[in-house]
């Protein structure tokens, strides 16, 4: 009997073994994916750590841009942007300048005569009509208080209109 026993024992334990070798190659499978993991992550941290320290020596060594540079840099932009644009606007045909006008400075270059006229005006001119503009707002804000006081004011008397701190009387003034 004992043989039976052990026989079967024995038939139970290898049937065992395989059960828990299918587990163990599972867990031994997943732990070194892990640990993969863990070591990739590891590298990658020193790889950037390296990475870091290496641009920061270089900007360390590197000399900032003056501002000549900076202005010329920004003048070159914007004139390339314009040519562009430019391009572009005589491309569709909707560009207001055409190829036949001379810009300022050409016509400068050649000789063209340029007209130029400038009008002025006095500054007594200027103080009377804009006393007289402001008089007549003032007229308009202002409401009569007696019908009878604005009729005689308006013939006889002479209106004052203050202008920077002076006083200036005048009968045609309003």
């Amino acid at each position: 009997m004992q043989g039976k026993v052990g026989g079967s024992s024995a038939i139970n334990c290898t049937r065992f073994h395989v059960d828990i070798s299918r587990g163990w190659m599972k867990f031994k499978l997943v732990y070194r994916k892990k640990m993969e993991e863990h070591q990739k992550r590891k590298d990658q941290q020193i790889w950037a750590a390296r990475f870091m320290s290496e641009k920061l020596t270089k900007l360390g060594k590197q000399k900032a841009k003056e501002i000549d540079d900076v202005r010329e840099g920004v003048i070159t932009r914007i004139q390339q942007r314009f040519r562009s644009y430019r391009e572009d606007m005589i491309f569709d045909r909707t560009y207001p300048l055409t190829s036949q006008m001379m810009k300022m400075v050409q016509q400068a270059k050649v000789g063209q005569v340029v007209d130029c006229s400038m009008q002025t005006v006095s500054a007594d001119d200027v103080a009377t009509l804009s006393l007289k503009v402001n008089a007549d707002r003032k007229k308009e804000t202002e409401p009569p208080a007696d019908s009878n006081a604005t009729t005689n004011s308006n013939n006889n008397k002479e209106d004052k209109v203050l202008c920077d701190d002076k006083e200036i009387i005048g009968s045609e003034m309003a």
